[in-house]
């Protein structure tokens, strides 16, 4: 499995560095998208302090969780799924099926998303900043 992992980082590194500027430009979109939530909630929270019953922090790490748990997604099973649409449209799929490794990982693990990678590093520090000083109000 170990082997199918440094095969799958690989090919992602490489297909990373032919597409740079594609990758670059998503990695940018989805920072611009994270920026303008987090903008948001200052916007919302600009003239009051709460919200029905939501404060600032609360929507920010919301906001933020939520981008971390999409970047990590996107990250391992995003270019999975897009082979797997591939496969069944071309027919692909019973070949694939016989395989003696398992079919779901052998789809799953065709790639990484280094975007989302990069994404999921600063959002992730974004949220442990957030959580340093958060703390759980009632639920």
């Amino acid at each position: 499995m170990m082997r199918v992992l440094s095969c799958a980082w690989d090919k992602s590194l490489k297909q990373f560095m032919i597409y740079r500027a594609t990758g670059w430009l998503t990695f940018l979109l989805a920072i611009i998208f994270y920026a303008i939530e987090y903008v948001t909630g200052y916007v919302y929270f600009s003239s009051n302090t709460s919200v029905n019953g939501w404060d600032r922090t609360d929507y920010l790490v919301l906001v933020t969780g939520v981008s971390v748990m999409v970047s990590a997604y996107n990250f391992i099973f995003i270019l999975g799924h897009e082979e797997l649409s591939e496969l069944i449209v071309d027919g692909g799929l019973d070949s694939l099926l016989l395989k003696p490794l398992d079919p779901y990982w052998s789809v799953m693990l065709v790639g990484f998303d280094m975007p989302s990678l990069i994404e999921l590093v600063v959002t992730t520090a974004v949220f442990i900043y957030l959580l340093q000083n958060y703390t759980l109000g009632r639920l």
